[in-house]
């Protein structure tokens, strides 16, 4: 009896130790801390080349429905993702409005990186999307408060 007395407050313990649903658990890989109002890119390498960065700025925010939208530069764009706690993440269903302005080629790079993603992960407050190969790096810092 005494055991048994024993075994079910280990497993109550237990059970106040393993991360709850909706409860953040901190960086690295968690899909929940993705979930901020909103990113703005802060360095874009492209298979391994930097990408110089110019007004206005690139944003991405993701949403708890599954939603992916953001600032490209001179357009919006909205889509679906998936993310999972061991660090993928794909991007799909991407649409974007069509103005032109001086900032396509930025933007233009932005968008084509966007659709290279494969992975995430969340380092001192910032998130990171690379590639499969990792030679396309998105960089994104939350906004100043």
């Amino acid at each position: 009896m005494s055991r048994l007395i024993h075994v079910v407050l280990f497993l109550f313990l237990l059970a106040g130790c393993v991360a709850k649903p909706g409860v953040r658990t901190g960086g690295g890989t968690n899909p929940q801390d993705l979930r901020v109002p909103r990113w703005i890119l802060s360095s874009l390498v492209v298979d391994g080349l930097e990408t110089p960065l110019s007004s206005p700025q690139q944003t991405i925010q993701f949403t708890q429905g599954g939603s992916v939208s953001g600032d490209a530069a001179c357009n919006s764009f909205s889509g679906s993702y998936q993310a999972g706690d061991n660090g993928a993440i794909s991007l799909s269903n991407m649409v974007s409005t069509m103005r032109a302005c001086q900032a396509m080629d930025q933007e233009s790079a932005y968008l084509n990186a966007l659709s290279q993603v494969r992975n995430f992960r969340l380092e001192g407050g910032a998130l990171i999307l690379t590639s499969a190969s990792a030679k396309t790096t998105l960089t994104f810092q939350r906004p100043a408060k």
